[in-house]
């Protein structure tokens, strides 16, 4: 049987809170002083963490769009949990090894980044509540918890050691994953206007193949329907289907003679 979206709701907030709940948030350079670690070799640690965060975006949003968005987050996850220990066992040990580490745990951020949203939106198409209120709770939720997971980091550090934050954040990231299993993955709906980039695209080269006066015309900026001639954004993020194509709206009506006009087009960019 089926679990009714409020509850899936509520599973989600659990996830939230879960999630956020990193206790080595704030501590983790700290740790890396303590490892004696010097400060370029924390800036690697840093560009590293980036360098993969911007590598691995679009192949993990090609992963839930292939596999399902609760998939990639349960991966995510479990990602996240080992990540901590192992940069709490070989940051000491080795620089290339901690790097390694920190690195992991932004793959781990990249799997869950994205796909939590567009596992959000699909959950919130049958709530009286819109999709940005309820963001915004959660958005508070993320923060309180995340606030409260570094306060305890630094407690459990100043009375105890460095491995208890490191042990608590792959705790709650493990206990985070019960809800998501719990949450039904929502169907997938295609927008009905929607026009994919690619034939958008061959679309606009014929129709500027056709005059020679439209070629300057750049197609990062401009992609035409022959029917209408609409100026259409490209759907950046859509590829996690959270954004629908936006469309701007006509240019100048429907075509004379069924061929747009360079002064038309010149019109609508203004």
């Amino acid at each position: 049987m089926a679990q009714k979206p409020n509850n899936a709701l509520i599973a989600f907030y659990f996830f939230t809170g879960l999630w956020s709940f990193d206790a080595t948030n704030g501590l983790w350079i700290l740790y890396l002083v303590h490892c004696h670690w010097s400060l370029f070799q924390i800036g690697m640690a840093e560009a590293g963490f980036h360098l993969v965060s911007l590598l691995s975006d679009v192949p993990t949003g090609a992963f839930a769009d292939r596999f399902g968005r609760r998939q990639s987050l349960v991966l995510g996850l479990l990602i996240w949990t080992t990540a901590p220990v192992m940069t709490f066992v070989f940051a000491p040990l080795s620089v290339v090894f901690g790097v390694f580490s920190i690195s992991l745990g932004a793959l781990s951020w990249t799997f869950i980044g994205g796909a939590d949203q567009a596992l959000l939106y699909g959950l919130t198409q049958s709530q009286p509540l819109s999709y940005a209120r309820i963001y915004g709770r959660l958005t508070a939720l993320s923060l309180s918890a995340t606030a409260i997971a570094i306060t305890a980091g630094g407690f459990l550090v100043s009375h105890g050691g460095w491995i208890y934050p490191y042990l608590l954040t792959p705790a709650t990231n493990l206990i985070a994953v019960i809800p998501i299993l719990s949450i039904p993955e929502p169907e997938p709906k295609e927008p009905k206007s929607e026009t994919r980039v690619l034939t958008a695209i061959q679309q606009a080269g014929r129709i500027t193949s056709q005059d020679v006066t439209l070629r300057w015309t750049p197609l990062s900026r401009q992609i035409f329907d022959p029917k209408s001639v609409r100026l259409a954004s490209f759907p950046f993020g859509y590829h996690r289907g959270l954004y629908p194509p936006v469309w701007r709206g006509p240019l100048i009506g429907p075509p004379p003679n069924g061929r747009p006009s360079p002064k038309g087009c010149l019109s609508g960019l203004t």
